[in-house]
Formats: structure tokens, C-alpha cells, sequence
């Protein structure tokens, strides 16, 4: 049988108004790159001209926007058709004619800027300045896409054209380790209560004056899906008391900090002193090493007699990206970093989250489709998936438990705490294995003497009046901002970036910052 000829790669990209808040960014000018030969399209009709552009190709390809699933598919939205993916509100994948389009950023979870990308004022995309610096802003974008092309291509070749990260990992992941499916949603259920994310608490806020030193964990994931044993098959079973198979507890006792609970808004509390906790055996036998946990009662316990540590996956991409370092390969390095890291994550993936979607004209569908968007004479509709495939949230749980777990034993270790998450610590010293490299070991990342905290993710830390390290999730602040914040202050933020919706509506957000704790 004659092999079937790859599709070819290509990219494109739009140049818009530069942000403003309140204002739609409208493209004028739009670019197209297959490896070889690089098209610009400059004014008003560049979108019409691009789309085009794409239903004249003769040759089959898969056509990648970076960042598109949420910016640049939607200016080209309408002229999709048939099936589309959509992964939490992000267009992974759609159709232009016989042509695919895939969003680069879900194979590709980074900003183009942490591999490649020019200096560049966007000033110059002014209506006023754009005729002024249009060789500069078209050489600025011909960049940008022979930048994102030459990372899709190198990752379509090693990962044999994956649509998403967690997909890739997984397939590489499935060469070293076998984890089996669990046998439908009711085990899902009975193990998801386990799975939380990572830790992120604030122990002191405002600002702190004192000696501060900023500690990570070198590839935390890595580190305890290599160095604990996990959950790999789907045969649980449940019992009394806990023995060398157990990997998940729920227990009653006294909490000192070390077991979370989820709140009603999904955020995890670690202050509840007393009640009924899940947690994972990595958790539970850390608190009573520390004696951060005192157990009344043990309601019950799963077992899995098949754990196993996932070794043989880490050592090679651990080894792996090692070497891409030494040899200054930049892409290599980025891949073996997102696929080590992203692996656990897939296993958590819920099902029943997961909506088959097709986009056309107004054209009715039957049940059980369902009108989920509606925007510029075109719909989209949705249904549940017919295939749902439970992976192993166990899997996941045990993973993400043992990262807490090491950060508990850190916290346990270290002084004046100010702040941690997931896999740092800030505080003043830490009595812990240190190297700037050893897979698992603390690492010294920096050190100040004073910070400003405002809540969870948000503070700055300075070294005098240098910031060597700030955190403002949600909010584009810069440290003098988050001071004010610490002090008590309402900051007022306006993200310029507007948030698109798949109806067509275009947000804007504007917020008052204030401390939390």
C-alpha cells in the first residue's frame, strides 16, 4: 500500500491595532508562511484576502495560528465549516476548505518570545503610523511567522503531528509505562475527591522586612512521578486500615497545616484544624513525619497492589533535555520540558467535559445537538461526546499529592515562611538539599531583604530598591503597584487585551485590586 504524503506546514499571523482598553483591535495586515514561500496581505480586506489565499492551495496542509484558538481564529471564524474542537472555550482545530487549521499554542503552551521573536513597537501598528513603518512591520511579521514555523515543524516531526502537548506527552509517556483506563465514571468519581492541584498560601502579607531567600524544586513533577510509586491499574480496592498498597486516605484528625479542603469557589484551604479529609498517601505520611497531621480515624483507604514509580520516562527526557542544553538546541529543550511536565496533567482529564462541535450557516441540527454560539450568520453546535475515555485521575492525584507532599516537608523545614507555590518557597532559610541542578533538590533561586505580599499571587521581592521577583496573576502590575497593594491600597487595573467569546463579544476587564489573604 502506497504511503500517504504528510500534510504540509504552514502558518500565518495578523498584525492588529495595538491594544487599547475598550477598543477592538481590527487586523490590517495578515501573513502566510509554508517553509519556502512567505505571503503578506496589507489593508482592510487582508482577512478576506488570507482566506483566499488558503482555499486556492492545491496541496493538503495544516495551517497553524499561534495563540489562534483565542485571537487570530476568530477574525477567520466564519469561514469554518464542519466539525471544530474546542477545548475549554480555546479552538484547537477547524476547517478552511479542505485545509486544517490548528491553534500552534495547544501543541505549543508557551509564548513565542521564550523561543524566538524580535523587538518590535507596536506603536508603529497606529492607523496613523502603520504607511510610515510598513517594511518594518512586515519584516516583523514575516519573523514571527518563521519563528512559530520552525517550532511546529520540528514538533510535528518528533511528535508525528500530535495535536496538543498533553496528547504528545501521553503518547511518549504509553513507550516506557503502562497505566490502565479506569472501567467508567463511577470509579472517576470515587477517585476524583483525591485530586487537587498545587499549594498556594500566603504566611505573612503587607509588607515584610526581614532576611529572604527564594527556593524552587528542580522539575518538581518530574521528580515525584520518578521517586514515588503511583497508581497504575484500574483494579482499587477499598479498605480498613492502611498497608504497603495504599494510596489514597480518608481520615479524621487534627490538621496543622498539612491537608487541604476545597472550598465552594474550587480554591484549596489548608487552616481547617479538624475534620474529614482525602488526601494521598504521600500527603498523609509526610504530615505524621512532620507532625503536622494527628489522626483520630481512619474511615477508609484505596489500595492498588500494582504501584510503580514512572523512572524510565523522567531518566530519558530528563536526560534528554539535558543534552538539548549542552547543545544549544533551544526547540529540543522547550519539548522535553513540556513533556515532562505535562504528562500527569492527562490523566486528569474529566470526560465529561468533553462536547463534540460542528460550526455551519444556521442550518438547524437535530437532537441532541444544541445551539451553543451564535455570531456573524454562523452557529455552532454542540453535543456530548459520543466516546469518553476515563484515563487514571488516580494517577494524577498520586502525582500531584507527592508534590505537595515535598512542599510540606520543605515548609516543615524552613523559616520565617512568607510565601509558597506548588514548588517554591519563599522565606529566610532552608534546611533542605540544595543544587542548582539534581533532579528533585532545592534550588536558591534569589534573595532580597524585604517583600511586598498582597495575597495568592501577588508579591514582589526586593533586594533594596531592585524587584528580583513579582507575581500579579490576573493583572499586568508592576512592583510599585503590588506595593501599594500590600499597603492596603485599591489599585485599579484595565487589561487592554480584550477577552474574545465565540458569540462575538469582545470584554474588557477592569479591576480593583485589593490584599487578600
Amino acid at each position: 500500500m502506497e504511503n500517504k504524503i504528510p500534510p504540509k506546514i504552514a502558518v500565518i499571523d495578523f498584525e492588529t491595532d495595538p491594544f487599547e482598553f475598550g477598543k477592538i483591535p481590527t487586523p490590517f495586515c495578515a501573513g502566510f508562511y509554508d517553509g519556502e514561500n512567505y505571503i503578506d496581505f496589507w489593508g482592510e480586506k487582508c482577512v478576506e484576502e488570507l482566506v483566499f489565499h488558503i482555499h486556492s492551495l492545491k496541496d493538503e496542509h495544516i495551517i497553524y495560528a499561534h495563540n489562534g484558538g483565542k485571537f487570530d481564529f476568530l477574525y477567520i471564524l466564519q469561514y469554518f465549516h464542519a466539525k471544530i474542537l474546542i477545548i475549554n472555550g480555546r479552538i484547537v482545530k477547524g476547517f478552511i476548505g479542505k485545509q486544517e487549521m490548528r491553534d500552534s499554542y495547544a501543541a505549543i503552551p508557551i509564548a513565542l518570545s521564550a523561543y524566538k521573536k524580535d523587538d518590535f513597537d507596536y506603536d508603529k501598528n497606529k492607523k496613523e503610523n502603520r504607511e510610515k513603518f510598513k517594511d518594518e512591520i512586515l519584516a516583523y511579521q514575516k519573523n514571527d511567522c518563521i519563528y512559530t514555523h520552525e517550532l511546529i515543524k520540528a514538533f510535528c516531526l518528533e511528535f508525528d503531528y500530535k495535536l496538543t502537548i498533553g496528547g504528545a506527552s501521553m503518547e511518549k509517556f504509553k513507550q516506557f509505562h503502562t497505566v490502565q483506563y479506569l472501567k467508567g465514571k463511577w470509579q472517576d468519581d470515587d477517585l476524583r475527591p483525591y485530586y487537587y492541584g498545587g499549594r498556594v498560601e500566603c504566611f505573612k502579607t503587607g509588607i515584610v522586612k526581614q532576611k529572604i531567600k527564594i527556593f524552587d524544586v528542580n522539575s518538581m513533577y518530574p521528580f515525584v512521578m520518578k521517586n514515588y510509586l503511583h497508581p497504575t491499574t484500574n483494579d482499587f480496592s477499598i479498605a480498613r486500615r492502611i498497608t504497603k498498597a495504599t494510596c489514597f486516605v480518608t481520615c479524621i484528625g487534627k490538621n496543622y497545616g498539612a491537608f487541604p479542603r476545597r472550598l465552594e469557589n474550587g480554591r484549596l484551604d489548608f487552616n481547617q484544624e479538624y475534620g474529614e479529609f482525602n488526601v494521598t498517601i504521600h500527603e498523609f505520611e509526610t504530615a505524621l513525619e512532620t507532625g503536622t497531621f494527628v489522626c483520630d480515624k481512619i474511615i477508609k483507604v484505596y489500595e492498588d497492589f500494582e504501584r510503580r514509580s514512572f523512572d524510565n520516562f523522567v531518566d530519558y527526557y530528563f536526560d534528554a533535555r539535558k543534552t538539548a542544553k549542552l547543545k544549544g538546541d533551544k526547540i529540543h529543550d522547550i519539548f522535553y520540558k513540556l513533556i515532562l511536565n505535562s504528562a500527569y496533567g492527562k490523566f486528569a482529564t474529566d470526560p465529561e467535559d468533553h462536547r463534540d462541535a460542528i460550526i455551519n450557516r444556521g442550518e438547524l441540527m437535530p437532537e441532541p445537538w444544541v445551539l451553543g454560539w451564535e455570531n456573524q450568520g454562523f452557529c455552532i453546535w454542540e453535543k456530548p461526546a459520543i466516546r469518553k475515555y476515563y484515563l487514571n485521575v488516580g494517577t494524577a492525584a498520586s502525582i500531584t499529592g507527592a508534590a505537595r507532599a515535598v512542599l510540606l516537608l520543605g515548609l516543615s523545614r524552613a523559616k520565617d515562611i512568607i510565601y509558597c507555590d506548588t514548588d517554591s518557597i519563599i522565606c529566610s532559610d532552608l534546611d533542605c538539599e540544595k543544587s542548582e541542578t539534581a533532579l528533585g533538590a532545592w534550588k536558591l533561586e534569589g534573595e532580597g531583604d524585604w517583600a511586598a505580599i498582597g495575597g495568592k499571587k501577588m508579591y514582589a521581592i526586593f533586594d533594596g530598591k531592585s524587584c528580583i521577583k513579582q507575581a500579579s496573576k490576573g493583572a499586568r502590575l508592576n512592583p510599585n503597584d503590588i506595593i501599594d497593594v500590600a499597603n492596603g491600597e485599591t489599585v485599579e487595573y484595565e487589561n487592554p487585551v480584550p477577552a474574545f467569546k465565540l458569540d462575538g463579544v469582545h470584554k474588557f476587564t477592569k479591576r480593583r485590586i485589593k490584599a487578600t489573604n
